[in-house]
């Protein structure tokens, strides 16, 4: 008979499994642009996961402390990556040209006006 232990034991390292299998296909998928140290991040994550699996089907308790350092440095990097290019996507707006918001030919009326030919800025 099987007993209650044993059930969840497989459903654990089935789901750490499935998992480390997830974070190793967004690390090789080619259509995922998340960068390298997202990367680094999410091999570590796929690592730990399966370090889990194994220290929990031979239960070892240094395996498992272990396994679980790598996936929460993983998901400290994951997290710190994302962070840092998000922070790297919020750029100052660029300085206009007078041109950005009239037509051509009136920014090169006034720049004549005003005594440089064609310094529309």
């Amino acid at each position: 008979m099987i007993d209650s232990d044993s059930v969840i034991l497989a459903l654990n390292v089935g789901a750490c499994l499935l998992l480390a299998t997830l974070a190793a296909w967004a690390v090789l998928d080619e259509r995922i642009h998340e960068g390298v140290i997202v990367r680094a991040g999410l091999i570590l994550v796929a690592l730990g996961f399966a370090g889990i699996a194994i220290a929990l089907l031979h239960g070892g308790s240094v395996t498992l402390q272990r396994a679980m350092g790598l996936l929460h440095a993983g998901i400290i990097v994951v997290l710190l990556g994302r962070e840092w290019r998000a922070h790297r996507r919020r750029r100052p707006m660029r300085r206009r040209r007078r041109s950005d918001w009239i037509d051509l030919e009136d920014a090169q009326r006034m720049a004549v006006r005003s005594g440089s030919r064609w310094r529309l800025w």
